[in-house]
């Protein structure tokens, strides 16, 4: 191969590797987000939120974020989506003003807040892969 070649190799991993680490830092603060802005009572809907590529799927362990990571930012790479579920029966009531710890919900606030996080996620993946 030839020196262009290269640099046009080596430019296509180094974007790759900033991309997945945006896609990765967005996804966790969009969680976060989340999790943070969700009313508590006794903590077990704030602990019900999971990050997923497939809704429909059943949760069967707590640490979702972390099991699903790799695969859901390889996925989001891929053009794929990803979901942040809360699957309590109540979490559509809570969303919709059934809590007054809530009013305004806490996935439409998030939404609403998309590009901060966005730009915050940039600058982060931006430091860490020059």
């Amino acid at each position: 191969m030839d020196n262009f070649t290269l640099d046009i190799n080596k430019f296509i991993k180094k974007v790759e590797k900033r991309q997945d680490a945006v896609i990765g830092k967005l996804v966790l603060e969009l969680f976060n987000s989340v999790v943070r802005k969700s009313p508590v009572d006794t903590g077990r809907f704030r602990n019900s939120w999971y990050v997923t590529g497939n809704p429909t799927e059943i949760r069967d362990m707590q640490s979702a974020l972390e099991s699903y990571s790799a695969g859901i930012v390889s996925k989001m790479a891929e053009g794929g989506a990803v979901y942040i579920v809360n699957d309590m029966p109540y979490a559509m009531r809570l969303e919709f003003g059934l809590s007054k710890q809530a009013p305004a919900g806490m996935a439409r606030i998030t939404v609403m807040e998309f590009q901060r996080y966005l730009d915050k996620a940039v600058q982060a993946a931006k430091a860490e892969h020059p």
